[in-house]
């Protein structure tokens, strides 16, 4: 004895009339939509809070210092405040750049010599 397991063409009706498949489709089309309305809402508002910070003003400690903790890179020879015996100048001259790079890489050579030649890791 054969059972009928719906309408002859396999199409399942709800009882107001409507395909419940058609309805399945509805229903995860609208649920992409929000998905996409949401994430469109997110790549347009990050950047505008993420904009919002201040750029100019560095963090401050409690006391009002600049707080300048974090990793430093020491790869270069520009130091972190303006040597007085520069002035107002804004350049060095190409002698003065070559002599002052020459100094940094002997001193950088004397110090790997005198840790025999060792560096390490560093964490």
């Amino acid at each position: 004895m054969a059972e009928s397991c719906g309408n002859v063409d396999g199409e399942d009706e709800s009882p107001d009339g409507k395909n419940d498949f058609e309805e399945g489709v509805k229903d995860m089309f609208f649920n992409v939509k929000v998905m996409l309305i949401a994430l469109v809402f997110g790549y347009v508002l990050v950047p505008a809070v993420a904009m919002a910070q201040s750029a100019n003003e560095p963090p401050r400690l409690s006391d009002g210092r600049p707080d300048l903790q974090g990793v430093w890179d020491f790869k270069t020879i520009t130091p972190l405040q303006r040597p007085v015996g520069l002035g107002d100048r804004a350049e060095l001259t190409e002698e003065e750049a070559a002599s002052l790079e020459a100094q940094v890489e002997r001193s950088q050579t004397a110090l790997l010599e005198s840790i025999g030649g060792k560096i390490g890791a560093y964490n």
